[in-house]
């Protein structure tokens, strides 16, 4: 559990930082314009917006809260949750160390983007009123002044922390009773090696930007399917996640979610192994 919450708080902090400028700098009429385009706008800016902010799963669940409390709208909120821990410029920089620019570099980000896309528009047609509006941040008067925005940041990392914790506490919980050889064990077929990455990668729980490494250390024991629905599966959903996106949204949104990105990576991933050598 120390390791994991040591290996997190870092990015946690990072990303409360950021949702506290955002908070103060962020006007909301800088929102309002872009929250009136079409939904697949919305899901589609909020993977870019992933690609391009270097936040993993720690860190994007409070910045997101700050942009939804700004009116940023709920699609592009969801697709950018799920896609940066995944593909932000840190975690491809760490995938390239790890497998090279190939075809697992290229995969993770399309697998992402896909996933991210569909999920986004499933969740939000079936929950409009998504988020819990009545616990996401209050906003102030914006542009006030670096301070302002600390403070907010010191908040955001307080509340998102205890669902950190939490989360953290399970998994360590997890990684204790499941042992990581009966995981191993059921890895060879083409749909149990997925499913066996996935549930590996929701019980580790750990940071996007080293999760790279350590699919490389099974690339011998997996099939290629299997390791890119481990970076697929694993960033957008773990235990710690889970927890801090419980949050952030309904419980039947997060448990939509949850089914969601699991049925689109495994599909994914099957697909793979059976169609890429």
């Amino acid at each position: 559990m120390t390791g994991l919450l040591l290996e997190a708080m870092p990015f946690l902090l990072a990303g409360s930082v950021a949702s506290g400028f955002v908070e103060v700098f962020l006007k909301r009429e800088h929102v309002e314009g872009f929250a009136r385009r079409r939904l697949g706008h919305h899901v589609v800016f909020g993977v870019l917006l992933g690609m391009v902010i270097p936040v993993c799963e720690c860190g994007v669940i409070p910045l997101a809260r700050r942009l939804l409390g700004k009116g940023f709208p709920a699609a592009a909120a969801v697709s950018f949750i799920l896609a940066a821990p995944a593909i932000n410029p840190v975690t491809l920089a760490s995938t390239a160390t790890a497998f090279g620019i190939g075809k697992v570099f290229f995969l993770r980000i399309l697998m992402t983007a896909a996933t991210s896309w569909l999920v986004a528009i499933v969740v939000v047609r079936l929950h409009p009123a998504l988020s819990r509006e009545d616990e996401l941040p209050g906003c102030v008067v914006s542009g006030r002044g670096v301070m302002d925005a600390l403070r907010h940041a010191g908040g955001d990392f307080v509340e998102m922390a205890g669902y950190l914790v939490l989360g953290a506490a399970v998994a360590a919980a997890m990684q204790t009773v499941v042992a990581r050889e009966m995981v191993l064990a059921i890895g060879q077929g083409p749909v149990s090696s997925v499913l066996a990455m996935q549930a590996l990668a929701f019980v580790l729980s750990l940071c996007s930007t080293v999760d790279s490494f350590i699919a490389l250390a099974l690339a011998g024991t997996f099939k290629t399917g299997a390791l890119v629905a481990f970076l697929v599966f694993g960033p957008m959903v773990d235990i710690k996640s889970t927890a801090m996106l419980l949050g952030t949204f309904r419980r039947r949104a997060v448990l939509l979610m949850v089914a969601a990105c699991f049925g689109l990576s495994l599909l994914f991933g099957v697909l793979t192994n059976l169609l890429v050598p």
